[in-house]
C-alpha cells in the first residue's frame, strides 16, 4: 500500500487504514513515511543527454561510455553477494529524484570544467547555441 498525504484528511485516512491492518502469523511488514520528491524531470534528462552529446564531439569519449563514468564516479554505490562474489551495483539515474539529478547535473559540469569543457545551463551565456547543436539530437 502507497498513499501520498497532503492535507489533514488524507493523514487521518492513512491513520484509519493502519489502525485497521491485520497483523496475523509470521508476516513482517516494512512502513515508510518520507517527503515526496518527483523523480528527474524529463527536461533535466534531455539536458544531461545534451551535455553528454556535447563531450563526446568534444573529446571523443563515447556517449554511452562517459554516461557510464559519471554514474560509477558521481553516484553512489552498494555492493550484493552473488553466488559467493561482491558484485557492486551503481545507483540509475533513473532513480534520482528531481534535486539529486540536479546534484548529479552540477557535479558533471563542476568535473568537466575542470577538463577544460564548459557545459552551459539554461539561462547562461551560450545556452542557446548548445541547445542547437547538442540538445536537438535526441
Amino acid at each position: 500500500m502507497k498513499m501520498m498525504i497532503s492535507t489533514p484528511a488524507h493523514r487521518d485516512v492513512f491513520i484509519h487504514v493502519i489502525s485497521e491492518f491485520k497483523l496475523e502469523g509470521k508476516k513482517k511488514f516494512v512502513a515508510e513515511f518520507k517527503v515526496h520528491r518527483q523523480k528527474r524531470s524529463l527536461k533535466q534528462n534531455r539536458l544531461y543527454h545534451a551535455y553528454l552529446n556535447m563531450i563526446e564531439s568534444d573529446t571523443g569519449n563515447d556517449h554511452d561510455a562517459m554516461h557510464e563514468f559519471f554514474k560509477r564516479k558521481l553516484l553512489s554505490w552498494t555492493c550484493h553477494d552473488i553466488y559467493d562474489e561482491e558484485i557492486p551495483i551503481v545507483q540509475s539515474t533513473t532513480k534520482l529524484n528531481t534535486k539529486e539529478f540536479t546534484d548529479f547535473l552540477d557535479k558533471v559540469k563542476a568535473f568537466m570544467m575542470e577538463q577544460g569543457v564548459y557545459l552551459p545551463a539554461p539561462g547562461e551565456a551560450g545556452f542557446d547555441e548548445f541547445w542547437e547543436q547538442y540538445g536537438n539530437n535526441q
